[in-house]
């Protein structure tokens, strides 16, 4: 996959000021410049814009992220992982999970905080839930919950208690008992 032509964003929608105005040469850096100027703006209550291009340049900022195994695995992970919510609810989990399973070797060369290391396992435990890869799901969502409780996050920790609760439910629909017993945990 070979990243397409920047080209400049068009500022006239909702957000301006929050896309990239001109096209630097380097593709990659404008669809990784792009999505992190975006995150912070996702949850906001007038996003579908700025999800709609983020969309419309999915392939782009897959091929921006593969660049970025060998050139910032760091900044990668951190895009990849930030956009976790618009990899499951845009159909994109496989992309997402794929991103960060392939950048993580690389970036975990360097030192790691463990509230970003948390959210990484977080990110690519949901996302692997979400396409069915449970066993591969428990295992990043139980190392984030333990990441999370390193770093005083409890709030971290009980969001990935209520994901294996999820998770549970998912793999055996008939047997609530241990899904509900991880719910109530994150309680």
């Amino acid at each position: 996959m070979t990243l397409s032509p920047a080209s400049p964003a068009d500022t006239s929608g909702a957000l301006p000021g929050i896309l990239i105005r001109s096209a630097p040469q380097d593709p990659a850096e404008y669809y990784l410049d792009f999505a992190e100027r975006a995150i912070p703006f996702l949850k906001g209550w007038d996003h579908r814009n700025l999800v709609d291009e983020l969309e419309h340049d999915v392939d782009n900022l897959e091929a921006a992220l593969k660049w970025c195994v060998s050139h910032e695995p760091a900044r990668g992970l951190r895009v990849a992982t930030d956009l976790w919510d618009f990899w499951s609810s845009r159909g994109f989990a496989r992309k997402g999970r794929d991103a960060i399973g392939s950048l993580l070797p690389a970036a975990s060369k360097e030192p790691v905080q463990y509230g970003r290391a948390a959210m990484v396992e977080y990110s690519g435990g949901y996302l692997s839930r979400h396409i069915g890869d449970f066993d591969r799901a428990a295992y990043l969502i139980e190392q984030s919950r333990g990441a999370f409780l390193n770093c005083d996050d409890f709030a971290g920790a009980a969001g990935a208690l209520r994901q294996l609760g999820i998770l549970e439910w998912h793999r055996n629909p008939k047997d609530l008992a241990r899904a509900q017993a991880f719910l109530d945990d994150a309680l």
